[in-house]
Formats: C-alpha cells, sequence, structure tokens
C-alpha cells in the first residue's frame, strides 16, 4: 500500500474543483491511481491551514472533519519537523 502526502493546492483543484481544466483533469487522474493503488493519503496540517484561508471560520471545523474522514491528518510539531529533516537529509546520501 502506498503511502502518498498531497498538497494544499491538490485540496483546491480536487475538492473544491477549483483551477483551470488541466489542473482538475490531472487531479481526477491522481485521485484515481491512489484509489486503485488504495493508497493512504497524509494531509500536511500546514496544507489544511493553507486550504483554510479562504473558508469562513464558523465553517474550519466541519471542513477539517470532511476531510480527516477521506485523508490521514498527522499532527506536525517541532519534533515532526527535526524527524523529518533527518529523513530528508538521510534520503540525499
Amino acid at each position: 500500500m502506498a503511502i502518498v502526502a498531497i498538497d494544499s493546492m491538490v485540496l483546491v483543484w480536487g475538492i473544491r474543483q477549483e483551477g483551470t481544466q488541466e489542473q482538475l483533469q490531472r487531479v481526477r487522474w491522481l485521485f484515481e491511481e491512489l484509489q486503485q493503488q488504495d493508497a493512504q493519503i497524509i494531509v500536511p496540517t500546514i496544507a489544511i491551514a493553507e486550504y483554510l484561508t479562504p473558508v469562513a471560520r464558523h465553517d474550519h471545523a466541519a471542513v477539517i472533519h470532511d476531510l480527516s474522514q477521506r485523508f490521514i491528518i498527522p499532527v506536525f510539531d517541532v519534533r515532526a519537523a527535526s524527524l523529518a529533516a533527518h529523513l530528508f537529509n538521510v534520503g540525499n546520501n
């Protein structure tokens, strides 16, 4: 099973359906491929923050709930940032 992280723009194109026709078509293909692979999709909390920017504050909880039903939203804190940097460096050696 694949584990894939997506960013806020993929959410905008894939969930909100905002973008050019080419962007919408590409993200539709991506989601279909990931579904066929039974992939786990991770959305970093920073991407959630970016995605929520145009959403009214009183709707944040509902949007977060909806996203958490479809995607894994792990907590990303300072320890996670340090580990991510370490893993990035290990992977580039």
